[in-house]
């Protein structure tokens, strides 16, 4: 056999076992049929993100560019689905509101009147015929008098005694209270009336000082006034009745039958409106008694006693004349400042003790004008446009014939001649 034959015969032999000495599933076979790959260039440490070049093995989708993240990729934002609002949680409802009640708050006192709250939440007021200022402390009536005046107790002045009350704006400050009251000769019967300043330690008063006296008084019972507040210039106001003289109501230059102005030391406020030696703010009144400024426009509302009929309420402008005696109620002559509200004649309710509601515990009464009716006991509520028109007349049964307060807690507390109640949501 000639050397090439056996040489070929020799080669395709070696080829044969080579075929057939391989894997079983042939995949050496399919790698020697594919292109052999560029060479990739091996990542180290000081190139962190390399682009890897791409394996023409693998299928024609191409390979997206690396992003770097640091930088912003200009992705569209998908558009929040609009989410239906349930008809229940639309708007957060505020929690309920218990209907106010009344109940009572202190009993067993003596002609209780000008409730005063502190800013700590305690209540100032006075007895009327016994000379005390009190106190009454986390819902407890203090054994201990804060203050005794002397009073006049005399048969027959049933409108004598310790007559006002008011704490200084700054009361957490300087401790101040004020007391307006009718001091006794020595035989017991008027000599004049005051107002003295006391100042608090803890629940007692030290430092009594009088600020005003000298003030002129009825001689035989009545209208001699006394109710005090402090109104948002700092300044103190004061009421005066006529004294029973009903001629001195038209004098400005004599004090009764008026509105005083004071500042906290008992001196006359240069800008008063009758000049700077005169304290009469407001004149021509009878026997004006409730008192209150409102507690968002600042405005002066009294309530006014008047002859078997004609009570009135009135706004308090400085330097205006209310007319009487030649006006009452609504009649009388143009010339002076009529009531917003009066009753006829004959028509006789003796409104006392006035509180304008802020609305923060009882949001039906906020901003409505309410005052004491005597006569009968309950508390008529006014609500008065801004324009002055009364627009509803209202009242509620809650024992109301000395005065009404809206305390820190936001109840109205209100006063008979023996108790004092308290208005409002429920305590826990």
């Amino acid at each position: 056999m000639p050397r090439f034959s056996i040489l070929t015969f020799l080669a395709a032999f070696m080829l044969i076992i080579a075929a057939c000495g391989g894997d079983d599933d042939g995949d050496d076979a399919a790698m020697d049929d594919a292109p052999t790959p560029e060479p990739v260039e091996e990542v180290t440490d000081d190139d962190p993100e390399p682009t890897p070049v791409p394996d023409d093995s693998t299928d024609d989708t191409p390979t997206p560019a690396p992003v770097d993240d640091d930088t912003d990729v200009d992705e569209p934002t998908p558009e929040p689905a609009p989410v239906e609002e349930d008809d229940d949680d639309a708007a957060e409802e505020e929690p309920e509101r218990a209907d106010p009640e009344l109940s009572t708050f202190v009993e067993g006192v003596d002609m209780p009147s000008s409730l005063t709250f502190a800013p700590d939440g305690r209540m100032f007021f006075i007895e009327v015929w016994t000379g005390t200022i009190r106190v009454v402390q986390d819902g407890q009536l203090l054994d201990e008098p804060f203050a005794t005046l002397d009073i006049v107790q005399a048969d027959g002045f049933t409108e004598h005694g310790i007559l006002g009350l008011a704490l200084h704006p700054e009361f957490e400050e300087n401790g101040w209270v004020y007391a307006f009251h009718t001091v006794p000769d020595e035989a017991g019967n008027p000599a004049e009336q005051r107002i003295v300043r006391l100042t608090a330690d803890g629940n007692s008063a030290v430092d009594e000082e009088i600020i005003v006296d000298g003030l002129p008084f009825g001689p035989n019972c009545c209208h001699n006034g006394g109710r005090m507040t402090f109104g948002p210039d700092g300044h103190l106001y004061v009421t005066l009745g006529d004294i029973e003289n009903e001629q001195v109501s038209q004098d400005p230059e004599n004090i009764a039958g008026s509105i005083l102005r004071y500042t906290a030391d008992g001196a006359v406020p240069e800008d008063n409106p009758l000049g700077p030696d005169n304290p009469v703010y407001a004149y021509g009144l009878r026997n004006p008694y409730g008192m209150t400024f409102h507690p968002e426009t600042g405005d002066l509302w009294i309530t006014e006693n008047g002859p078997n009929g004609f009570d009135e309420l009135n706004l308090i402008q400085a330097g205006e004349n209310y007319g009487w005696p030649e006006a009452r109620g609504f009649e009388g002559s143009d010339e002076h400042t009529r009531p917003i509200w009066a009753t006829g004649e004959s028509e006789a309710i003796g409104p006392t003790g006035i509180e304008i509601p802020t609305g923060e515990a009882i949001p039906e009464l906020g901003g409505r004008v309410m005052f004491c009716d005597w006569n009968s006991g309950t508390a008529r509520i006014l609500d008065i446009s801004d324009d002055l028109e009364v627009l509803d007349e209202t009242s509620i049964d809650v024992t109301c014939n000395l005065d009404i307060s809206e305390g820190t807690d936001g109840a109205l507390y209100l006063s008979s001649t023996d108790t004092i109640y308290r208005y409002g949501p429920p305590l826990e």
